[in-house]
């Protein structure tokens, strides 16, 4: 743990340097079985939108510190401003299973919590975001897909490896695609790989970045700089197995990426 604090502060103090992104406008929300070409470009944006002030949130220890899902736990990076309009998720909700891509099985781990309510029919309804890992041969996460995205879309994160290995099987991106893992635009219209990010040196999860609504803007590797200019302080939050009631299966991956045929 301490040489993964060392590299995010290490990254941390590169940032300062670098100086602070623009903000993205918010997205709008994805009209059903479409995404406009300037709803992509928000979503583009939002991957690199840096904050000004955060705090950052790790999973509590315990004496399952050994376990899969307490390993790829994400690390949140939680905006601070004067106007939060959400707490800081004080429990994730985890749950392991498997996944079928390209014909063959992936382990996949699922992390789940509580950003505020909304109204729906007059009563108050928890919403929810989320990440949902999908391993490797090697155990390592390859591909991260925020669950339940504000814009409506379905928003992807895959390693540089997964996306090599695309590019070395298909030759280049798709039209009106960015990344070579992504499959075909009429195929999979809502779906956007919003970046590519470093591959993840052990088993571990990513620093997750979240704005001060509690909304993800980014995902990125714990060896990559963090996208904010400064720490506050830091926080820790339960770590906690998802309820049967909130499980979703996962479902049209393989519409939506094109992964290398070794994968």
């Amino acid at each position: 743990m301490k040489g993964t604090l060392f590299l995010l502060f290490g990254g941390l103090a590169l940032a300062l340097f670098l100086g602070l992104g623009s903000r993205p406008a918010v997205a709008a929300k994805a009209l059903p079985g479409t995404l406009s070409a300037a709803q992509r470009e928000l979503i583009y944006a939002r991957a690199g939108q840096y904050f000004t002030n955060a705090i950052l949130l790790k999973p509590r220890e315990s004496g399952e510190t050994a376990h899969l899902p307490f390993q790829l736990a994400p690390l949140l990076l939680q905006e601070m401003t004067a106007t939060n309009s959400v707490a800081a998720p004080a429990v994730v909700f985890f749950h392991s299973g498997e996944i079928m891509l390209s014909g063959k099985p992936h382990p996949q781990v699922t992390y789940l919590w509580a950003v505020g309510k909304s109204s729906v029919r007059r009563k108050m309804a928890i919403q929810y975001r989320g990440i949902r890992l999908i391993l490797d041969a090697r155990g390592r996460p390859v591909i991260w897909e925020l669950l339940q995205d504000h814009s409506g879309a379905q928003v992807i994160f895959v390693a540089q490896s997964l996306e090599a290995g695309a590019m070395k099987r298909f030759g280049g991106a798709l039209p009106g695609r960015r990344f070579a893992i992504e499959a075909d635009l009429a195929a999979a219209p809502t779906s956007i790989v919003a970046r590519v990010i470093e591959d993840n040196p052990a088993a571990m999860g990513p620093l997750a970045h979240l704005d001060a609504s509690g909304e993800v803007t980014t995902l990125i590797c714990r060896c990559m700089t963090a996208q904010t200019r400064a720490v506050e302080r830091t926080g820790y939050f339960e770590l906690q197995p998802l309820p049967k009631t909130l499980r979703k299966a996962a479902a049209g991956l393989d519409l939506r990426l094109r992964p290398p045929a070794d994968f």
